[in-house]
């Protein structure tokens, strides 16, 4: 087994559900400007989100003010341009940075992991978001450093996303494993990069591209049977 000496963890939906928090600030938000919160909306949120992050991995977006395109453009579609969509996603990120729901008692985890291994975020984030929920989170303490793309300027899967990681640490890449959930920003990045992955799929999705994943896990405790 290699022995490893740092650790890249991906954050949301890797060491907190990002999905429970979502679902608060977007019930709070929708409630202040009297959107019903029904399937077809979320949906149509979700359907906007989702192009809005994906446009973010291939570094169309980089600033927190570029987020406020997914809800502009929401309201178009449900009919309401009363409502400006830059206050909308002020509102959002406030209610969003106060939550932070751990998986598989992340926090405790990275607490045991920091004695051996040196602890690093790398996520794909607004940093005003990020430094907020880390905190609530209590992580902070176990992180050497978080490497946030908007801070960097350059988002995951891009190859100057990990040049800057590792121009800021002091460990090569054969002594670093990058845990995350996503096939596209962390484990198709990884793999280009040269680094060993750890694919987080506690859904049990599938692998169409077969990717060659290092290791594959279902839970986080599953990474102190091999590390």
């Amino acid at each position: 087994m290699k022995k490893y000496k740092a650790l890249f963890f991906d954050f949301d939906d890797t060491l907190f559900d990002f999905k429970k928090s979502e679902k608060i600030a977007l019930e709070s938000v929708f409630a202040k400007y009297h959107i019903p919160l029904s399937e077809a909306n979320y949906a149509l949120y979700d359907a906007e989100n989702q192009a809005y992050w994906r446009s973010f991995e291939k570094g169309l977006y980089k600033s927190e003010s570029d987020s406020a395109i997914r809800f502009t453009r929401f309201c178009e579609k449900i009919g309401r341009a009363d409502i400006d969509g830059g206050e909308m996603c002020e509102a959002y990120l406030q209610v969003l940075g106060t939550t932070a729901f751990p998986i598989d008692d992340s926090p405790a985890l990275l607490a045991r992991l920091s004695r051996n291994y040196a602890i690093y975020i790398v996520t794909n984030s607004l940093k005003r978001v990020n430094d907020a929920r880390s905190a609530v989170g209590g992580i902070l303490p176990f992180v050497q450093e978080r490497f946030i793309s908007e801070s960097i300027g350059v988002s995951k899967p891009q190859k100057l996303f990990f040049d800057y990681c590792f121009s800021r640490i002091s460990y090569t890449k054969e002594q670093t494993l990058l845990i995350g959930d996503s096939l596209i920003s962390d484990i198709s990045g990884g793999i280009a990069y040269g680094l060993d992955t750890c694919w987080f799929n506690r859904h049990e999705k599938p692998n169409p591209e077969q990717l060659p994943v290092t290791y594959e896990i279902t839970s986080l405790a599953q990474l102190e049977t091999f590390l």
